[in-house]
């Protein structure tokens, strides 16, 4: 009886964990790359997802496919459009470090949360 007891709180402890998802966050503010040493919490949320493997294989997805050349030019060219309509798009370098310097953080992290 304990053991089944015990799986069953292990089971609902699993599923209350998989309900917290994972954020891919990003050493971003106001267009421009945030230090290491800046708060968690500052950084911003770029994608939310149900597990931690499917955010690291989407932040490495996103990193590789920004460093292709085409892609890069795209995004480029994007960024002089947004210019040229008075827009303020993040350079492409910026986003890029931002990227590379991006964490998968469980959405319960209790370094999300403001001071």
């Amino acid at each position: 009886m304990k053991l089944r007891n015990y799986g069953t709180l292990k089971t609902q402890h699993a599923a209350c964990l998989a309900l917290l998802g994972w954020y891919l966050m990003v050493p971003l503010g106001n267009h421009r790359l945030l230090g290491e040493d800046a708060p968690l919490w500052q950084w911003k949320q770029r994608a939310s997802f149900d597990s931690a493997a499917q955010c690291e294989s989407y932040r490495n997805a996103s990193i590789n496919l920004l460093n292709a050349p085409p892609v890069a030019a795209r995004y480029q060219a994007k960024q002089s459009k947004m210019q040229q309509q008075g827009r303020d798009p993040i350079p492409y370098q910026i986003y890029l470090k931002a990227l590379d310097g991006s964490l998968c953080i469980a959405a319960d992290d209790p370094r999300l949360m403001g001071r």
